[in-house]
C-alpha cells in the first residue's frame, strides 16, 4: 500500500472546486459531465476583478476509476480554467 496516498472509501461524497468565467456556461459542462448522477453546485468565490469565479461540485462517486473520470472531463473542457 503507497503510504503517501490517502484510503478513500467508496461510495463517498467528493467535491471539485471548478474556475471559469461564465457561471452559466460552467454550470452546463457540470450537466453534460455528470451525466445522470445527483450532484450540488454552489458559487463559491469570485475573483477580485470579476474575470473568474468558482464553483463547488459535490457528487457521490462509486470508486477511484469514476473519481478520477469526472475530473478528466471537467479539465478537458475548454470553458473551465481549473478544476482541483
Amino acid at each position: 500500500m503507497n503510504q503517501n496516498k490517502p484510503e478513500i472509501l467508496y461510495p463517498c461524497e467528493w467535491h471539485y472546486r471548478i474556475i471559469g468565467a461564465v457561471e452559466e456556461t460552467l454550470r452546463k459542462v457540470v450537466e453534460s459531465v455528470t451525466l445522470k448522477k445527483k450532484y450540488t453546485l454552489v458559487s463559491s468565490n469570485q475573483s477580485s476583478g470579476g474575470k473568474y469565479l468558482s464553483l463547488q461540485l459535490s457528487v457521490i462517486v462509486n470508486n477511484e476509476e469514476e473519481r478520477i473520470a469526472i475530473f478528466n472531463a471537467l479539465k478537458a473542457s475548454p470553458d473551465i480554467k481549473m478544476v482541483l
